[in-house]
């Protein structure tokens, strides 16, 4: 059985490490003495918790099939994000579950699929129906959460991660939250104009974070009492972001980050995200993505989702935060697998999932993914850093 080592810096320590692995496994990990590697890195590979869609993929789509989806995993691979949750979006009951059965069925016969879906994130249908709070979700859709839900979303994925945002302020939520945290199912709140005393309930009953705040909210909110300065405000919660300098403007995006320590970055990216200009769709929703990546909804009056590929959520966030790019990329690898409670770094005995790194002038530059192992050269990259193990 061969092994393979590639020797870099550590993404979070600075210092020169070899790193070995056979097939899929992590076997050994050593630092060294210095060696002429200042400028390639090792880190882990980015994880995001919201994919409604990729390369021209919508997730939403219900005649979806197994080569759609490997497009999309491939795709995002090369923007260095290995493992994520696939989103699905406000929808009848009865048709979001039929979409996920089947999603579920394709995703389990397909070893690549397997790896990289590792689990779901249900936005909806139980979010506020009230204008700029649905956002570009159906509010004619929208319906009260019962515990027999979160029983059924078990019960159909019952080894599965499940992330489900919900807005508490709907009739039953708070009950809903405690019976999917006992299931094991992760709450989010979103999508949501509840008042503060109502969002404390709900984490007191288990919810755990806040899903892409600074969205999902009216464009004018009230400047004494909204749901950006309740959030703010409130303690053992987990906010997610959308790192594209539009959907969080970069002076709110550094704000936050002052108030707030535990923090996810996400794409909330949509089939027209990695791909050109056009039209996409989004569900039963046509939405356009114009030159400037910003994608509309039909009536041009907000956001639907992100264009962002996971990269460049790196990149922009560095530049908002005028920091190192090191500083920024555990909120995109480690920290929201850390969410959903799994490990997601570089360690012996791990996966061998992670990125090198070239760097110049401390511009990040991702040469190679290895996922399960399997090495693969990115951004036109000619030189492999992977050695076989003597």
């Amino acid at each position: 059985m061969k092994i393979y080592e590639i020797t870099a810096r550590d993404y979070k320590t600075g210092k020169p490490i070899t790193v070995k692995w056979n097939n899929e496994t992590i076997v050994d990990i050593k630092p060294i003495d210095n060696e002429d590697i200042n400028n390639i890195w090792i880190a882990p590979s980015l994880f995001d918790l919201q994919i409604n869609g990729f390369s021209g993929v919508d997730f939403q789509d219900i005649s979806i099939n197994t080569e759609s989806l490997i497009k999309a995993v491939n795709n995002l691979r090369q923007s260095c994000c290995s493992k994520f949750l696939l989103t699905l979006i406000t929808d009848r009951w009865d048709r979001l579950i039929q979409k996920i059965k089947r999603l579920k069925e394709l995703r389990d016969s397909n070893e690549i699929l397997k790896y990289s879906i590792v689990g779901w994130h249900i936005e909806g249908p139980f979010l506020s129906d009230k204008i700029g709070f649905c956002g570009i979700h159906n509010p004619s859709l929208m319906i009260d959460p019962m515990p027999d839900y979160a029983r059924q979303l078990r019960k159909i994925l019952p080894d599965d991660l499940i992330l489900l945002t919900i807005a508490p302020e709907r009739k039953g939520a708070i009950e809903f939250i405690k019976t999917a945290t006992e299931l094991g199912i992760i709450v989010s709140l979103g999508h949501t104009d509840a008042p503060y005393e109502t969002l404390k309930a709900a984490v007191d009953s288990g919810a755990r974070g806040f899903t892409h705040l600074g969205n999902g909210c009216p464009q004018l909110l009230d400047r004494k009492d909204n749901i950006l300065w309740r959030v703010l405000n409130m303690e053992n919660i987990k906010i997610t972001l959308i790192p594209d300098t539009i959907h969080v403007s970069p002076p709110l995006f550094r704000l936050i980050h002052k108030v707030k320590n535990e923090i996810v970055y996400i794409s909330d990216a949509i089939s027209g995200a990695g791909a050109t200009p056009g039209i996409y769709s989004l569900g039963d929703i046509k939405i356009s993505v114009d030159n400037n990546g910003i994608i509309w909804n039909p009536t041009k009056t907000g956001y639907a989702g992100s264009s962002l590929c996971p990269i460049d959520g790196i990149l922009r966030s560095m530049k908002m935060l005028n920091c190192e790019w090191q500083k920024v990329w555990e909120r995109y690898s480690e920290l929201p697998a850390a969410f959903m409670d799994i490990k997601h770094d570089i360690s012996k005995n791990g996966n061998a999932d992670f990125v090198i790194i070239k760097t110049s002038n401390n511009t990040p530059e991702p040469v190679e993914i290895v996922v399960s192992g399997q090495s693969k050269l990115l951004n036109n990259s000619e030189k492999s850093f992977i050695k076989t193990a003597n």
